[in-house]
């Protein structure tokens, strides 16, 4: 008391008390619903409040998570806890810790596998492109006995249809993929045949041949030669000839599973007459009895030969049988005048007495 006019200023008189820290609450989490697993996948929370309202800091206490203020990142499959806390201040006692939890299933993947270009027979090795949602590689298998498979890539073994699969079985975050299938058609190589070796133009003899080289396939097929037309067989490699004319030789390859048909080739030569002679014995001097004698002239192209009597006492009697008429010299030619396939003989004469 300060005093008056009466009065002296009074001797100060003190006391004292102590003002402890409250202490503090955190309230419950909002709960958080339980997760499916994905690249990326997030989770926005709401941090829960202190009765201080000082902040609340929440972290992840266990399992595959990461936070970022209240964005919660998932980065498996588990449970997640979540803790909230406050430490307190001056004025605060540090709150007891909240915690909450929420499960992260294994998450669904897609695999996307488009539809296969067409291929023919004899293209190189290529790739396969499918993806997983989930990011995980994909496997392939096929049970077509056409193509076979090494981790993406493609190996063509014949023509036809393959189906592939595309396989992706998951793992810890990620559930099995439901497989997809994709036909890859084949379709057959075409294939041409190369030119022939020139085949020389023929002269026709009895029993005359050509050996040919048959033209080969870029399929490497065997290929097929026949007589397109014209006077010829063939056997193997081995043209006979059975006439004059214009031989065309045809070459074939039918195909196969792989392989379309090769367009035809052909070629051609042509086959002149054939050049005859005619063997004619002489004829030794006949005795005055003789009444009859037998002519044996021969072509060598196995025609028959004519006979004509050019001079002397003496008479064809059939085709080949001379009847002496009287004496003195006799001359007789023998002629062959050809066909379509021999050129005319020169005729040969046998003078006898």
């Amino acid at each position: 008391q300060s005093g008056n006019a009466n009065y002296l200023a009074a001797t100060e008189v003190t006391t004292s008390f102590t003002v402890a820290q409250s202490a503090q609450t955190i309230n419950a989490f909002t709960t958080v619903a339980s997760q499916t697993f994905g690249n990326g996948a997030t989770v926005t929370i709401t941090p829960p409040t202190a009765s201080s309202s000082l902040p609340v800091s929440v972290s992840v206490k266990s399992g595959p998570a990461t936070i970022s203020g209240s964005t919660v990142t998932l980065t498996g499959v588990g449970t997640v806890v979540l803790a909230a806390n406050q430490s307190g201040n001056a004025n605060y006692t540090a709150a007891s810790e909240v915690t909450t939890s929420f499960s992260v299933a294994q998450g669904n993947q897609a695999i996307n596998f488009g539809a296969l270009t067409n291929r023919t027979f004899g293209n190189a090795p290529f790739a396969l492109n499918a993806t997983a949602s989930s990011g995980l590689p994909v496997s392939y298998s096929s049970a077509s006995g056409n193509i076979s498979l090494s981790s993406n890539m493609v190996t063509i073994l014949g023509a036809g249809t393959a189906t592939i699969t595309a396989s992706q079985s998951g793992n810890s975050n990620w559930s099995e993929a439901t497989p997809v299938n994709q036909n890859l058609v084949i379709n057959q190589a075409p294939q041409t045949i190369n030119a022939f070796t020139t085949v020389a133009n023929q002269t026709f003899s009895n029993g005359a041949i050509v050996t040919i080289a048959p033209p080969s396939a870029s399929s490497t097929l065997p290929v097929t030669v026949s007589v397109k037309s014209g006077p010829a067989t063939i056997s193997g490699n081995t043209v006979t000839l059975t006439g004059v004319g214009m031989v065309v030789l045809a070459a074939n390859q039918a195909g196969n599973a792989n392989y379309l048909a090769a367009t035809e080739v052909t070629t051609s030569f042509s086959v002149s007459a054939g050049s005859q002679t005619i063997t004619f014995p002489s004829i030794p001097s006949q005795p005055i009895s003789t009444n009859q004698i037998t002519l044996n002239a021969s072509a060598s192209s196995g025609l028959p030969v004519d006979y004509s009597i050019i001079s002397g006492a003496a008479s064809l009697v059939s085709s080949n049988t001379l009847a002496l008429n009287g004496i003195g010299t006799i001359t007789v030619q023998a002629s062959q005048v050809g066909n379509t396939n021999w050129s005319m003989a020169t005729p040969v004469k046998q003078i006898f007495v």
